[in-house]
């Protein structure tokens, strides 16, 4: 039995979907598992794994990639406003 999740942010402002892409670093041993897709302004995270407990593992691990990037993306962002005029 394989366990699916698909995971698609859309309308990911600027190039902001480029350095997610970018920043996401897929382990060895997820190769054949995930599948990452750039699609213009969106990003897709496709996961099938043998069962639900290494699916819902692999996805909280990409989740925390995430939002450790939009996180860094957001304080970046806070520093730039505050240093310009």
């Amino acid at each position: 039995m394989n366990a699916k999740v698909n995971v698609k942010l859309s309308n990911i402002e600027g190039k902001n979907a480029e350095l997610l892409y970018g920043a996401i670093r897929q382990e060895e041993i997820d190769k054949d598992l995930v599948t990452l897709e750039l699609e213009g302004n969106s990003l897709s995270i496709k996961i099938c794994a043998c069962s639900y407990t290494k699916t819902r593992a692999i996805l909280n691990s990409y989740i925390l990639w995430l939002y450790t990037i939009l996180q860094s993306l957001e304080e970046v962002e806070k520093n730039d406003r505050e240093i310009t005029p």
